[in-house]
């Protein structure tokens, strides 16, 4: 005061960040596997982005080991960070594809029916642009399954079937062509399937 008296007390004050960041994902990401090689994997590069009102977030993600990404689906997880607790989270997909163009005869490709007798076994030939090995089906692959027939769909008489004990697969490195012995089931008889 005016004759040399004072006083004082201490005040807190705590600044919290409340506000979670945002993060942003990019769209499922799906590429082919490189041409006439034997890889089964590949390099994928993407980038997540963030944004927090206290400076810029920490982004993470589960993606593997310097992005190199197996045939098939991976779900990225990414997560934002800004240090004070609040994180965000988004997610993509990647996959990555054999380069599978088509059969080859004597198998025609869709739309065209391929008509054959009940209890043959098809000869399915295709390439992927190189060996990649023999275990190239998914889980529970190939499989099949009934589909409604058409009197209308343009069909072809598959005449080149073989006699199968089972279904099976092999390689051919001449041809660079993977063979699927389809072996069909006398009791699909008058269906269609794929």
């Amino acid at each position: 005061d005016s004759v040399g008296n004072s006083a004082s007390d201490v005040q807190i004050i705590t600044v919290t960040d409340p506000t979670p960041p945002t993060i942003s994902c990019p769209s499922d990401i799906t590429v082919n596997l490189p041409l006439n090689s034997t890889a089964v994997s590949t390099v994928v590069n993407f980038n997540v982005t963030g944004n927090d009102n206290c400076g810029s977030p920490t982004i993470t993600t589960d993606a593997p080991a310097g992005n190199v990404f197996p045939v098939g689906t991976t779900t990225v997880t990414a997560t934002a960070n800004d240090g004070n607790g609040n994180t965000a989270s988004c997610s993509f997909n990647v996959t990555v594809l054999y380069n599978f163009t088509g059969f080859f005869s004597p198998v025609s490709n869709p739309p065209v029916l391929n008509e054959v007798k009940a209890g043959s076994g098809v000869p399915i030939k295709f390439s992927l642009s190189g060996d990649k090995g023999l275990g190239i089906f998914a889980p529970g692959s190939p499989s099949s399954g009934p589909i409604p027939c058409n009197s209308g769909d343009p069909a072809t008489d598959l005449v080149e079937t073989v006699t199968a004990g089972g279904s099976s697969l092999s390689y051919d490195p001449v041809s660079d062509q993977y063979i699927y012995v389809w072996k069909t089931e006398a009791a699909w008889a008058g269906t269609c399937r794929q």
